[in-house]
């Protein structure tokens, strides 16, 4: 369990909103069409509107959500929104890039609550909600100009990519150390604290020209995330974090192949 990545910050890596998201999204276009069908589903929906059945008002508060978001309103005031005033089902015409921005809008706000919620928010929670933030501030969303995946890159590598974003591997000597019981020593420059910060930006041993180019285009190496999840293909942040972790990755299956080796070696000269 303790090797367990933050399921909400592997689904901004991976640019896919919790469940519960995607089927409002669904119900949202499903609803809007019928309100704005000008038939059958139309009548239903607004006699569903002048219900008492809490029921029912429960399932028309995608919709009123939705609207109350194009108005510019506070989510609370949604259940106020009468879906048989003429401009709000005018409201209810929608685009795709518009049920994008809502879907943006609506992830935010239960990222949000859930770290309201939380007690003790971890240093994931905090860096889930700095990324919404930055997009919210550069008044972009996640989409393939900033999908970090989308540079041909293997399935083993893309593995130790997300190694780099969770940081719940056992290659990092802070998660391998403390699960036997060791010292804290990066298995490169056997010094402590290793970490995703320390291999990616402060080892000594493992600094190349993939170090040189990353560090320069990283602006704050200790939440690296941020940049490299927010930021654009145009940029060049994101390929240099790959390019450094696909040197890190080669690093790594080096030094196994040669404690193999090693191994190799003590047991022909035990069994001699």
């Amino acid at each position: 369990a303790m090797l367990n990545p933050h399921r909400e910050l592997i689904e901004i890596a991976l640019h896919l909103p919790p469940l519960e998201i995607q089927l409002e999204m669904l119900s949202v276009k499903f609803l809007c069409k019928c309100l704005t069908s000008e038939d059958y589903m139309s009548s239903l929906l607004l006699q569903a509107e002048s219900s008492l059945q809490k029921q029912l008002q429960d399932q028309l508060l995608a919709i009123k959500t939705f609207i109350a978001w194009k108005k510019d309103s506070n989510r609370l005031r949604s259940r106020h929104i009468d879906l048989l005033e003429p401009s709000n089902q005018i409201l209810a015409h929608y685009s795709k890039a518009e049920i994008k921005e809502f879907e943006m809008y609506s992830w935010r706000e239960r990222n949000l609550n859930r770290s309201i919620m939380r007690k003790h928010s971890s240093w994931a929670d905090e860096t889930v909600m700095n990324i919404m933030n930055t997009l919210q501030q550069k008044n972009s969303i996640l989409n393939k100009d900033n999908f970090l995946f989308n540079y041909n890159t293997t399935k083993d590598e893309d593995s130790y990519i997300l190694d780099y974003i969770h940081g719940n591997s056992f290659i990092f000597a802070n998660n391998c150390n403390k699960h036997y019981g060791e010292e804290n020593k990066c298995i490169f420059c056997n010094e402590r604290f290793d970490s995703r910060q320390h291999q990616l930006s402060h080892c000594r041993e493992v600094q190349d020209e993939t170090h040189k180019v990353y560090t320069d285009k990283i602006e704050d190496p200790n939440n690296y995330l941020i940049e490299v999840l927010s930021s654009e293909r145009k940029d060049g942040k994101q390929i240099a974090f790959i390019n450094r972790v696909k040197f890190l990755k080669g690093q790594h299956e080096f030094l196994l192949e040669q404690e193999a080796a090693h191994a190799a070696a003590s047991q022909l000269l035990v069994s001699c």
